[in-house]
């Protein structure tokens, strides 16, 4: 199961006025009574809070301030009325078969998730599952007016048209965020979706297996695969400057044949790594202006979002030699040449005048944080785990994305990975980032973490008394 990427909230802008009978808010050319109710919060070392929950016809208000007249309403699958999510994933969970897991997630609702599965019976698939409203596409871009009640959710995409296969005769099904249909879908999923560079490299190391030979060990060396498109088309580019600067022919020749392999010990993907960045500010600041820090070094999933849809177009324009996107007057060959001789001088006062100390480990790395570290600083740190030095970077099938704010620090990355052997579950192999226990005094808090980094694994357990007999430890939940 992953992100689906899909739009599937809107805000509406709601218009309120006090009358006789309480808050009213405007629908098409009449009035009508919002549904306001006071909540009460509790939180321990603070007086109880009381706030007035306002909602509209359109969802709850979440902004603005319908006493003085405006407030934006959310709309959302999930909370607009009763959804049988949670019915959902015990149905998931119980699933004996291809088709019962088909009909489990047919209530799903949110997020909208791909999932891929497989049985025992040989049948394999994918599903983009959850509620999509259909709708106008101005709600698509930007809040829209509710009183004029031109913007109304119509239904959602039927179960049926969503995105799905079943059994495709290529034998394999991939998914990595990215766009999963043609522009000839007749219905809206999104604007913005990964790029497809991850998925066309694992669709590349499947085919290159003889057919019928994939299994746990093939299936592996994909998790594991550090190769970067884009980033092969820097360094190819890079590689054919002229150049007079010894230090910068000096980064040029370790590009000249590399293949875009982000390996952990190497220096090519810090190089290319700090170009991008370099050429990334400069385009985002000819587009963006003034708002160029919100994009580029911000967080969540705004400004940085959109920016990895837009800078996927930004490689492929390199790639084709398209200067669309470059500020008036600026050609490759020059966004280049001062992006690499950028790139040069900040890694030399960062990591020192000796190009082979700059290995991508030493800036690529995670840095997890507790979420209770910071609440409780007297720890000293000792709730954080352990740094992991990787390989990998945003577009590789082994994750390791970041931010433009905290420069390849990695705070994309995959949250589990899984090897799943329908022929016998016990070949199957699993890890996660950090370890199977969230007690930081426990020996499994980070123990999987080392493991983790080098892209190997641990066994599933699939027989119960296998399972017990290798447990260390049983706890016993009592109700108080």
């Amino acid at each position: 199961m992953t992100h689906g990427n899909a739009d599937y909230q809107d805000l509406f802008i709601e218009r309120f006025r006090e009358a006789a009978g309480g808050l009213e808010y405007e629908y098409r050319g009449g009035w009508y009574p919002a549904d306001v109710r006071t909540e009460v919060l509790n939180c321990r070392g603070h007086e109880e809070l009381t706030i007035e929950v306002v909602i509209t016809r359109h969802g709850r208000i979440v902004a603005g301030d319908p006493r003085t007249g405006i407030g934006l309403a959310f709309s959302h699958p999930g909370t607009n009325g009763p959804t049988k999510w949670m019915d959902s994933v015990l149905d998931i969970l119980r699933a004996r078969d291809a088709d019962e897991l088909e009909q489990a997630v047919k209530e799903w609702t949110e997020p909208v998730n791909n999932y891929m599965y497989c049985d025992t019976k040989g049948n394999f698939g994918y599903r983009l599952r959850g509620r999509i409203p259909l709708r106008d596409v101005a709600n698509t871009w930007a809040p829209v007016d509710g009183a004029s009640g031109d913007y109304e959710w119509e239904r959602e995409i039927p179960w049926e048209e969503m995105p799905h296969i079943r059994n495709p005769e290529v034998g394999y099904a991939v998914t990595c965020n990215q766009k999963v249909t043609t522009d000839e879908y007749p219905y809206h999923i999104n604007h913005f979706f990964n790029n497809e560079w991850r998925a066309r490299r694992i669709t590349d190391r499947i085919k290159a297996v003889p057919k019928g030979e994939m299994n746990v060990e093939s299936m592996g060396a994909i998790h594991a695969d550090r190769k970067s498109i884009p980033a092969g088309w820097v360094a190819e580019r890079v590689a054919s400057l002229d150049l007079e600067d010894a230090r910068e022919r000096e980064a040029q020749s370790l590009l000249a044949g590399w293949d875009g392999e982000m390996g952990r010990d190497d220096v090519q993907p810090t190089i290319v790594a700090e170009v991008m960045s370099k050429v990334s500010w400069e385009v985002a600041t000819h587009l963006f202006g003034p708002m160029v820090d919100e994009v580029l070094a911000g967080s969540g999933r705004g400004g940085p979002s959109h920016w990895g849809e837009l800078s996927s177009h930004v490689w492929e324009g390199l790639k084709a030699d398209d200067d669309e996107l470059l500020p008036p007057g600026r050609t490759w060959d020059q966004v280049l040449s001062d992006a690499l001789s950028g790139a040069v001088d900040e890694l030399t006062e960062r990591l020192g005048p000796d190009m082979s100390a700059w290995v991508w480990g030493k800036v690529h790395h995670t840095k997890p944080m507790h979420p209770l570290s910071a609440v409780f600083p007297e720890t000293d740190g000792m709730l954080d785990p352990p740094e992991i030095r990787m390989g990998g970077g945003i577009d590789t099938p082994q994750a390791g994305s970041f931010s433009q704010g905290n420069k390849f620090v990695i705070t994309g990355l995959s949250v589990n990975r899984y090897i799943h052997d329908p022929s016998d579950w016990k070949k199957s192999k699993w890890v996660s980032p950090l370890g199977a226990s969230g007690h930081p005094g426990s020996p499994h808090f980070a123990d999987q973490a080392p493991i983790w980094g080098e892209v190997d694994y641990v066994p599933q357990l699939w027989d119960w008394d296998e399972i017990k007999a290798r447990a260390e430890t049983t706890q016993e939940l009592t109700p108080g």
